[in-house]
C-alpha cells in the first residue's frame, strides 16, 4: 500500500491550510496599507522631466511654476488617469499666478513598469514630490488636489502628511459601490489575482462621454483606453482602492488642515444617498460645495471654469 492511499488526507489538509494562510495574508494586505515596501536609497530629486523618488523611480510631471506664487497645487489623478487630466487646472492657476504640478502615478501615463505593492507607495510618492517642491519653493504652501479616485488618495495622504500640507481639495470622490456580475470565469480570474498577484480585467463598461461633456477629454480617454487597457488591475490594488474610498470621510476627519469637498450633480459614480449622508459628517474646517451641473470629471467639464474660480477663492482664504 503506497503513501497516497494512507495519507492523502494529510496532503490535502496541508494544501487547504496553505490556501487559508495565503487568504489571511491577502486579507491583511487589503486592509493594511504598507508605506515602507519600497527601498529608500536617497533623498528625492528634481529633474525637468520628473521627480526621482527615494527608491529611484522616475515620476513624470507636468507643471507650471510661478516664482512669486503663494502656493503650489499638486494634482493627483484618478484610477487609470494621467497628469494631462489637469491641463485646464494648470492653465487656469497659471493665470492666477499659482504654481501647479501634476504627475503620472506608477505604471500610468509616461511612467515605466513597476510591480504593484501598496497604495502606500503612491502616498510616499506624493510625500517625495512635496519634499522636492518645498526644497525649491520653501515659502510656498502646498495644496493637494484630487480627481475622482485621486481624491481618495489625497485623503489618505493628508492623514499621513497633515503637517506638510496647507490644505486639500477633493473632487467627486467615488461613493457608488463596485458591483459586478460574478461568473465562473470571473471567479477563477479573481482567485488567480488573489493568489498570484495577476492583473485581472473586470467587467467595467462605461462611455467616456458619461464622464465629461468636453470632446477633448472624451477623445483623450478613448485614446488612452485604446493604447493601454486601463481597466486591468491586481486584485490587491482594487481592494485597497475600494477600502480607501470607503474611508475618505474618516481620513479627512482625522486631520486638521482645511479641506474643500466638491461634488457635482451629474456624477455617474456617486451614490447620492451616501453623498447626502457624508455631508452631515464633515468636521469643522471642511468646506462642502455642491454643483447641480457637472459630470464626474468635473475638472474636465464645461463647468470646470466656474469650479476652478471657486477653488481659487478658497485657496485665497487659507490662512498662514
Amino acid at each position: 500500500m503506497n503513501f497516497w492511499d494512507n495519507y492523502w488526507w494529510v496532503i490535502l489538509l496541508i494544501f487547504l491550510l496553505i490556501l487559508v494562510l495565503l487568504f489571511l495574508l491577502r486579507w491583511y494586505q487589503f486592509h493594511h496599507i504598507d508605506y515602507k515596501w519600497e527601498k529608500k536609497r536617497h533623498f528625492p530629486q528634481w529633474t525637468n522631466s520628473g521627480v526621482i523618488t527615494r527608491d529611484n523611480y522616475l515620476l513624470r510631471t507636468n507643471y507650471n511654476f510661478v516664482e512669486d506664487s503663494r502656493c503650489v497645487v499638486i494634482g493627483v489623478h484618478s484610477m487609470g488617469g494621467s497628469k494631462e487630466d489637469f491641463n485646464l487646472a494648470k492653465d487656469f492657476f497659471h493665470k492666477q499666478k499659482i504654481s501647479f504640478l501634476s504627475f503620472d502615478q506608477r505604471n500610468w501615463g509616461e511612467n515605466g513598469k513597476w510591480k504593484y505593492h501598496s497604495l502606500g507607495t503612491t502616498v510616499s510618492d506624493i510625500e517625495d514630490i512635496i519634499n522636492v517642491v518645498i526644497e525649491r519653493f520653501p515659502k510656498q504652501k502646498i495644496i493637494l488636489l484630487g480627481d475622482s479616485f485621486g481624491s481618495s488618495l489625497v485623503a489618505l495622504a493628508l492623514k499621513r502628511l497633515d503637517n506638510q500640507v496647507a490644505g486639500a481639495i477633493l473632487t467627486n470622490f467615488v461613493t457608488k459601490n463596485w458591483n459586478f456580475k460574478l461568473t465562473a470565469s470571473l471567479f477563477f480570474k479573481l482567485a488567480a489575482g488573489l493568489i498570484f498577484y495577476k492583473n485581472i480585467l473586470l467587467p467595467i463598461t462605461y462611455d467616456p462621454s458619461d464622464l465629461s461633456d468636453r470632446t477633448e477629454y472624451v477623445d483623450a480617454v478613448n485614446e488612452r483606453n485604446y493604447r493601454r487597457n486601463n481597466k486591468s488591475f491586481t486584485l490587491l490594488y482594487l481592494m485597497q482602492a475600494k477600502n480607501s474610498t470607503k474611508s475618505v470621510v474618516k481620513n479627512i476627519n482625522d486631520t486638521v488642515s482645511p479641506v474643500l469637498v466638491i461634488q457635482s450633480g451629474e456624477d455617474i459614480l456617486a451614490d447620492y444617498d451616501k453623498v447626502e449622508d457624508n455631508e452631515k459628517k464633515w468636521r469643522k474646517g471642511v468646506t462642502y460645495k455642491f454643483y447641480k451641473k457637472g459630470k464626474h470629471a468635473i475638472l474636465n467639464d464645461s463647468h470646470t471654469d466656474a469650479v476652478l474660480k471657486d477653488i481659487e477663492k478658497w485657496i485665497s482664504g487659507i490662512k498662514g
